[in-house]
């Protein structure tokens, strides 16, 4: 998935962000940016900071399909 966010483009690969694959494109859309750096999906209960998509070395734990 591509996501623009702050005037910068992001990949988020569905191995390591598997809330997407099979999520309705409504859904995906429905996005919110809080405090400037927190994109939150309600519809998904996804959350996720920016600064883990700008600098994933960061941040290395990854969500585990269930």
């Amino acid at each position: 998935m591509w996501l623009f966010a702050q005037g910068k483009e992001y990949f988020l690969p569905y191995g390591e962000f598997p809330w997407f694959a099979d999520a309705k494109v409504s859904s995906v859309y429905n996005v919110q940016l809080l405090h400037g750096h927190h994109l939150h999906w309600p519809d998904l209960d996804v959350d996720l900071d920016i600064e883990s998509l700008s600098d994933p070395k960061q941040f290395p734990l990854k969500a585990k399909n269930k």
